[in-house]
């Protein structure tokens, strides 16, 4: 059992028991959006649009937030400066989440290695912030598709079970200010990432309803209760530098 950041752990048991006890002292959160606007997942991505780029959605979001420019406020304390700080802190800030959990993770995967056998890791969480503008941060596909990888090659398989906690503290600063909640949006958003962690390992991404995560955990026992697993054995005249092409037929 690993939480992060903070929280109990156990190492690899047998022991049912002390695993049992431990989980039942796991307590998870999420921060709710700080500053002055409260942004949601969709807003940052929106955000970082260019003024006056019909493709992007920046104008609308500046207007619905900050009105008519206000001549008189003071250079670099107006309302569309003030949230075009906020977006980059927020920027800033998951990118450096993104990091500290992959690096975990990653952590995590490298020490189950050696353990000569196919493994199952169950992620619980909240999500990552993951943009799904290739014009705007923080993308971590990237990170995200290497830490599968990692899990692969260490024979982890990743399942990631997605809470979604986005609409609950988002939704209220939204209404407040007259703007369409998208909250199928925010959840692609945050749960993007983990979806390519588990997917590039050979798990999968379940969303989990708040408060019942029984089905989710009965799925993850079917599919790992019983497996294939295929291998492929090279001969020294495929040691060309050539790829090859593999097909895999189930009847």
């Amino acid at each position: 059992l690993l939480t992060y950041p903070t929280g109990p752990a156990v190492d690899p048991t047998s022991d049912h028991d002390q695993v049992l006890r431990a989980l039942g002292k796991v307590a998870g959160h999420r921060d709710a959006p700080f500053g002055e606007f409260k942004l949601s997942p969709t807003e940052i991505i929106e955000g970082q649009g260019a003024p006056g780029d019909p493709r992007s959605q920046r104008d609308e979001l500046f207007d619905a937030l900050c009105g008519p420019i206000d001549p008189t406020a003071p250079q670099g304390d107006s309302c569309p400066d003030r949230l075009a700080m906020e977006i980059n802190a927020q920027v800033l800030f998951n990118e450096g989440v993104a990091q500290a959990s992959i690096g975990t993770l990653r952590s995590l995967f490298l020490a189950l290695a050696p353990v000569d056998t196919r493994k199952t890791v169950v992620m619980l969480t909240g999500g990552l912030l993951s943009s799904d503008d290739p014009r705007a941060r923080p993308d971590v596909s990237a990170l995200a598709v290497q830490l599968g990888e990692t899990a692969a090659r260490s024979n982890v398989n990743l399942y990631s079970l997605y809470v979604d906690q986005v609409s609950l503290v988002t939704d209220t600063a939204q209404v407040a200010r007259g703007r369409a909640i998208r909250r199928n949006r925010d959840r692609d958003i945050m749960s993007a990432a983990p979806a390519l962690m588990a997917t590039s390992s050979g798990g999968d991404l379940i969303r989990v309803d708040s408060g019942n995560a029984g089905p989710a955990f009965d799925r993850v026992l079917a599919e790992t209760n019983s497996y294939y697993l295929l291998g492929v054995e090279s001969t020294p005249q495929d040691l060309d530098g050539r790829p090859r092409q593999l097909k895999v037929q189930v009847r």
